[in-house]
């Protein structure tokens, strides 16, 4: 019975709704697409602002969502 409950515990903790790291939301098409929104409003620099993307994805990609240990809720 009781490996019954800590199964039934590990399935409900495995089905709960996975929340979003910062590294996928950097990665996503949303916030590549906020970013490109934000330079046209002018609120972000234009010259600067695709480097600085360029250089948040690129650290992902390489250092893994470990460089990115900030959780977000949706």
């Amino acid at each position: 019975m009781v490996a019954t409950r800590s199964m039934l515990a590990r399935v409900r903790r495995l089905e709960r709704p996975r929340r979003s790291t910062l590294a996928d939301y950097i990665l996503s098409p949303e916030y590549e697409a906020e970013v490109k929104a934000g330079i046209e409003a002018g609120t972000l620099d234009r010259i600067d602002m695709p480097g600085v993307l360029a250089a948040m994805q690129k650290l992902v990609l390489e250092y893994g969502s470990a460089s990115c240990r900030t959780t977000i809720s949706r």
